[in-house]
C-alpha cells in the first residue's frame, strides 16, 4: 500500500519556511535601519559620540554620504524581499497548487507590511538615536559589500538624470519630488539635511522641491502624500 505524502511533513518543507522567516527579519533590519540613519539628529548622534558612543561615531561616519546609505539599505532590502516572495511562491505553491501563487502574493504583503515595513520603521523613528548606533556597525559592512553595485547604479541614475530627454527627466523629478515629500510629511525632514546634496548638480532643484514640499506638509497628513505628488512635481 502506497503512503501518500504529505508536504508539511517533508524537512526540506520546514528549511524553506525557515528561510522565508529570517529573510524577513533581515527586510526589517534594512527598513528599520534606513529609518533610524536618515531620520536621527546628527547634533544627538555627535553627542553621544563625545561621550564615547562607538556606535553614534560610526552612524556618523555612514551617514556623510547618504546616498550610498540608502543605496547600499535599498540593494539588500530589494535582494531579501525578492528572494523571500520567490520561496514563498514555491513554498505555496507545492502546498496548495496553482492557487499557492495567489495564496503566497497574499500572505507576503502582510507580513512584508507588517513586520518588514510598518513595525520595524515605527520601532526606528520613535528611538531613531539609538536605533542608529545599534545597527551602524552591521550597516556599515553592508555599504563596504555592497558598494561597487550601488557605485554603478549612482553612475547611471547621474547619466539619466543628465539625458536631454525632458520628459524622462521630468519623470525623474517627479520620483524625487515625491519621495522629498515623503521626506518632509513622514520623517520630518529639514534643510540642514538638504546640505549634504549641496555638491550634487540637482541641488538647486532639490531646495525648490523642498520648499514646495514643505508647504504641502503644512496643510496634508501623511496619509494625502500621493495625492500632492503632482503638485509638486510641476513645481521643478
Amino acid at each position: 500500500m502506497t503512503e501518500i505524502s504529505s508536504p508539511f511533513t517533508d524537512a526540506a518543507f520546514w528549511i524553506t519556511a525557515g528561510s522565508i522567516l529570517f529573510l524577513l527579519v533581515l527586510s526589517g533590519f534594512f527598513s528599520g535601519s534606513e529609518t533610524a540613519l536618515t531620520a536621527a539628529s546628527r547634533g544627538k548622534l555627535r553627542a553621544q559620540a563625545d561621550k564615547g558612543s562607538t556606535g553614534a561615531q560610526k552612524a556618523l561616519a555612514i551617514t556623510e554620504d547618504n546616498e550610498r546609505l540608502i543605496g547600499s539599505v535599498l540593494l539588500g532590502n530589494n535582494l531579501v524581499n525578492i528572494l523571500a516572495t520567490s520561496l514563498a511562491t514555491a513554498l505555496f505553491t507545492r502546498a496548495f497548487g496553482e492557487s499557492g501563487v495567489a495564496l503566497a502574493t497574499l500572505v507576503m504583503t502582510l507580513l512584508v507590511l507588517i513586520f518588514a515595513e510598518v513595525l520595524p520603521k515605527t520601532y526606528a523613528i520613535t528611538n531613531a538615536e539609538a536605533a542608529a548606533a545599534r545597527v551602524a556597525p552591521v550597516i556599515r559592512l553592508v555599504i563596504t559589500v555592497f558598494s561597487p553595485v550601488v557605485g554603478a547604479v549612482r553612475v547611471l541614475v547621474w547619466a539619466v538624470l543628465a539625458l536631454p530627454l525632458p520628459a524622462l527627466r521630468r519623470a525623474c523629478w517627479g520620483v524625487a519630488a515625491f519621495t522629498l515629500l515623503h521626506a518632509v510629511v513622514v520623517v520630518g525632514l529639514t534643510t540642514t539635511s538638504l546640505n549634504d546634496w549641496r555638491d550634487t548638480p540637482w541641488y538647486p532643484k532639490l531646495v525648490r522641491s523642498y520648499r514646495t514640499a514643505e508647504l504641502v506638509a503644512q496643510v496634508d497628513a501623511p496619509g494625502t502624500v500621493l495625492m500632492t505628488t503632482g503638485y509638486t512635481a510641476s513645481a521643478l
